[in-house]
């Protein structure tokens, strides 16, 4: 019975080892516990772990067997040695591997803390028998290409890793949460031309207005910054910012001269900005607005601090995509031409395809390579996109469907 419980321990403490959360013992480590240090040490060494667990393991197994076949060979005989493997083997499999090994791996850290130190103590009983398995192991792994051994509890965590994570996370309980860290890990695989604001929605303001026009229009715009320009857009003259603008005005000092004086410089940036680099420059260089510009140096869009915070907080810009889409019944909604089509997925919880434009209207014109003529239909992966209304050369609204329910 002895040899049984050191078998099914030793069996038990393998299973252990191998299921704990190591993520959860290194954290718990590194905040001064020895017992999960103690673990995290056995783990780094997964050869001499090894070694000790199946050397004890296997010599009890051995005993057990042999003590099983003297005792009924004393007892019944010789004629009964078939009956004694069949039977000492289904007893083996259900005591010393099975059963202990099934509660090893719903309970592995019960198992592990314990084990750790028995572990312990038999390496330096099996010092010598210890370091002759490892040599031998890492000699025959050298000529199959596996000479390098890592620990089982080094800690690499990938961006796939942590998704997984977070997609066994309950969605629906948890969906705003859920959300913001997917958010927070995209900002690796997006671009500024992902979230820019385009060329075509872009609200700017000529240097050469009418003085009176160009202070009534910066009253109107909403926005706490506006692009300036002169006669031609991709002619910027800077950046005005409308809290500084506001004090000046209220003094009565303002003219056309100090205007300009007061804006700010405009910072461009490259297409194809990766936005967790653009992050950085926004921190770092301290400014909130930057231009993207193609390899011409044309204008294409505009992107803003707030724009990638928007990307991880949905709504934070105080400009929610949710007042631009209407959900009209089960499975359709109507939205504006210029909505993103991430923004889009987001409040809709679809799939439009995201590896090209930017908008929904964009995605129309790519699909039919030419503007609409007029309200027309088109499928996109699984999905019904109806034109709605043009403004001019623009598409104003779109109504979108998924294929399988009919648009009234």
């Amino acid at each position: 019975m002895l040899l049984v419980l050191i078998s099914a321990f030793f069996s038990a403490s393998e299973t252990a080892f191998m299921a704990i959360n190591r993520y959860r013992v290194s954290h718990r480590a590194k905040k001064g516990s020895r017992r999960d240090q103690r673990v995290l040490d056995e783990l780094a060494q997964p050869d001499r772990l090894l070694s000790v667990i199946l050397f004890v393991n296997t010599v009890a197994n051995y005993m057990i067997a042999s003590l099983a076949t003297l005792t009924f060979v004393s007892l019944l005989g010789e004629g009964y040695l078939i009956l004694q493997s069949i039977l000492s083997a289904i007893l083996l499999l259900m005591l010393a591997e099975l059963i202990p090994k099934s509660f090893a791996a719903c309970n592995p850290e019960r198992i592990v803390f314990l084990a750790s130190h028995v572990i312990k103590l038999m390496r330096w009983v099996l010092y010598p028998i210890v370091v002759a398995m490892k040599a031998m192991n890492r000699a025959v792994l050298r000529l199959f290409g596996g000479a390098q051994m890592n620990g089982i509890g080094d800690i690499s965590v990938t961006t796939d890793d942590i998704r997984g994570v977070i997609g066994m996370v309950d969605h629906d309980a948890n969906y705003e949460s859920h959300d913001m860290l997917k958010g927070v890990l995209n900002l690796e695989d997006l671009t500024v031309n992902d979230i820019m604001i385009p060329r075509g929605d872009m609200r700017v303001l000529d240097i050469m207005l009418p003085w009176d026009e160009l202070k009534k229009s910066l009253a109107e715009l909403s926005f706490s910054r506006v692009l300036i320009y002169s006669r031609e857009l991709d002619n910027l003259v800077g950046i005005a910012c409308k809290k500084t603008l506001y004090r000046m005005f209220s003094k009565g000092e303002v003219n056309r001269s100090l205007f300009i004086s007061l804006l700010e410089p405009v910072r461009y940036i490259p297409e194809g900005t990766l936005l967790q680099v653009q992050l950085k420059s926004f921190r770092q260089n301290r400014y909130t607005l930057g231009v993207v510009v193609d390899e011409y140096g044309v204008i294409m869009g505009i992107v803003t601090l707030a724009d990638i915070v928007d990307e991880v907080i949905k709504g934070f810009s105080g400009e929610p995509a949710r007042r631009a889409i209407m959900h009209l019944s089960q499975g359709v909604y109507e939205v504006a031409g210029n909505i993103p089509i991430r923004d889009f997925n987001h409040v809709s919880r679809w799939d439009l395809p995201t590896g090209g434009p930017v908008t929904i209207s964009g995605l129309v014109i790519e699909t039919l390579e030419s503007l609409p003529n007029g309200v027309v239909c088109v499928e996109i992966a699984g999905y019904r996109i109806e034109v709605v209304s043009m403004d001019m050369q623009k598409i104003e609204r779109v109504k979108i469907s998924k294929s399988h329910y009919e648009v009234n």
